[in-house]
This record gives structure tokens, C-alpha cells and sequence, in this order.
């Protein structure tokens, strides 16, 4: 027998980067470039597979793919954990300097990532 919604309880420590509890955060893993990567970058991915960050060349709004879970240096191309869904407080994301983050909220939406 389903436990009723009312009785299900969560909780949930957030922090700065995550908001709310709506949309359950969907980790994985992505393929990155050797570099540091920040906790809260976001980053593209383009129809090759290739990721970077968002911002930089060739990568904007329209190839989002995931938000970095983990600070983690990398010295050659490898695996890092991102957020493929969830609800996300905008200042606390990264992008290219001299990128407008406003421009990630539509299409993010589509893939359940939820900027406010």
C-alpha cells in the first residue's frame, strides 16, 4: 500500500546554490575538460559531446546541460558529478564572466532545471 503524500516527510538542508524542494535534484556524471571546476558552474554541452562552461565559445543558452555538484580540479579530461535536474538560486551560478545568467531560465526549464 502507497504511503499518502501528507505522511511522507523530507528533509532537506539547503544551501546556497539549491532552492526549494519541488523538483528532486537528478545527479550524474559528465565528461569535463582538465581545469578546476566550481561547485554551482553551469555547463553546455554541444551535439558532438563536447562540455564547458557556459558563456564560453560555443557554449550559451540554447546547449545547457547540467550544474557542477562538486568543486573538483581535474589534470586531464575526466568525470565530474553534476545536477542534470533541480531548483537553483541564480547568484549562486556560475557562467563566463560577461555572460547574462537570465538567458539560462527558459530553456533550463525544459530540462528541469529551475533557475529563480
Amino acid at each position: 500500500m502507497p504511503i499518502p503524500q501528507e505522511e511522507i516527510t523530507m528533509e532537506k538542508k539547503g544551501d546556497n546554490l539549491l532552492n526549494g524542494m519541488t523538483i528532486k535534484e537528478l545527479v550524474k556524471t559528465a565528461k569535463l575538460p582538465a581545469g578546476v571546476w566550481e561547485r554551482g558552474m553551469v555547463i553546455g554541452q554541444k551535439d558532438d559531446g563536447t562540455c564547458d562552461l557556459i558563456g564560453r565559445t560555443g557554449f550559451d543558452e540554447t546547449n545547457i546541460h547540467a550544474v557542477v555538484l562538486e568543486t573538483k580540479e581535474l589534470k586531464d579530461e575526466g568525470l565530474i558529478q553534476v545536477y542534470f535536474t533541480g531548483e537553483f538560486n541564480m547568484s549562486a551560478l556560475i557562467v563566463e564572466t560577461g555572460f547574462d545568467k537570465e538567458k539560462l531560465v527558459k530553456p533550463a526549464r525544459k530540462l528541469s532545471i529551475i533557475i529563480s
